[in-house]
């Protein structure tokens, strides 16, 4: 990517994802983190991401760097005491998660329509669910290594998972609002391939 591929529709990208990551990041410092947890954007940024950048590589460029900078951010403020690292235990899980939601929405959003939109946030919130599950199920001594070990654990996910759908459904519907009414005020050309 060189200076000249980048316009006016691609920073208005870049700033939306930054703001949201740094939303995430105020979530998890807030004293109401409990209210809050899982109430997390990073559904809607990988949905976001790979429905306003050009290509895959750039999707997840922009999501990793934004989710990897905000993880910091995170350790260094909320989580110092909880780890030796920001990158936190099983994060490899929650971000192979966020590369296939990436690889959702390229394939699944198309023109950012409500319903190609609606249809890639379920889409994707299962996938979290899956992935991030078999990560506990499989790292956690707290479940039984059997079918009905992964059914417990996947259950007892279902409370997160719902906030999450909630979440991604409100940060989707702000980041493609706000991206939909700057390019149309602004007459910003779409630079999507």
């Amino acid at each position: 990517m060189n200076v000249k591929s980048i316009n006016q529709k691609d920073m208005l990208v870049f700033f939306i994802v930054i703001a949201t990551a740094l939303i995430r990041v105020l979530n998890n410092a807030s004293p109401n983190f409990e209210a809050l947890a899982n109430y997390s954007p990073i559904a809607a940024m990988a949905l976001f991401t790979a429905s306003n950048t050009r290509g895959l590589g750039r999707s997840l460029l922009l999501l990793m760097a934004s989710m990897l900078a905000s993880d910091f951010l995170l350790y260094e403020t909320v989580y110092k005491n909880y780890g030796s690292s920001f990158l936190y235990e099983g994060c490899y899980w929650v971000y192979g998660a966020l590369v296939l939601m990436t690889i959702t929405g390229k394939l699944m959003v198309k023109n950012n329509s409500l319903k190609s939109v609606t249809t890639a946030i379920a889409v994707t919130v299962f996938i979290h669910w899956i992935v991030t599950d078999v990560g506990v199920w499989i790292e956690s001594t707290s479940y039984p290594k059997t079918a009905a070990g992964f059914s417990a654990c996947l259950a007892a996910a279902i409370p997160f998972e719902w906030r999450l759908l909630t979440a991604t459904v409100i940060y989707s519907s702000i980041m493609f609002g706000i991206n939909s009414f700057f390019s149309h005020r602004f007459s910003l050309k779409d630079s999507i391939n």
